[in-house]
């Protein structure tokens, strides 16, 4: 019996294309699917607004940054939840994790910690 699906998602249609795979496993097994998204955090400072550098200090720079990197982190927590939410009314139980890393040690990690027998990947994402 496979109780841990895990799906790595971010957010093209191919990565979405294992969802049904998934969903099939987890109805037909009693299992749970993990929705994980794995983004990479930039370091303060590395925006670009073409033409304003020099405008501004580093200090609204990195205001800037860390403003733009907040809400890259709602929007793809939004995307999760979205995602896990049409899954439980399908009636399969689901998990979110958004994890900031490499995208292959991340999922190595969160597979062990969380008991994963099964990923369902898209072949390109």
């Amino acid at each position: 019996m496979y109780s841990n699906i895990l799906v790595p998602l971010d957010g093209s249609d191919l990565a979405e294309k294992a969802l049904p795979y998934a969903v099939n496993l987890a109805k037909s097994e009693g299992g749970n699917v993990h929705l994980v998204h794995v983004f990479t955090s930039h370091p303060e400072g590395v925006v670009s607004v073409s033409g304003l550098e020099q405008d501004l200090s580093v200090a609204q720079v990195n205001e800037m940054s860390r403003q733009l990197e907040e809400a890259n982190i709602s929007r793809l927590q939004q995307y999760l939840d979205h995602t896990a939410s049409n899954l439980q009314q399908d009636g399969v139980g689901t998990q979110t994790a958004l994890l900031e890393g490499s995208a292959h040690e991340e999922l190595i990690n969160y597979a062990k910690q969380n008991d994963v027998e099964v990923v369902t990947i898209g072949s390109h994402g």
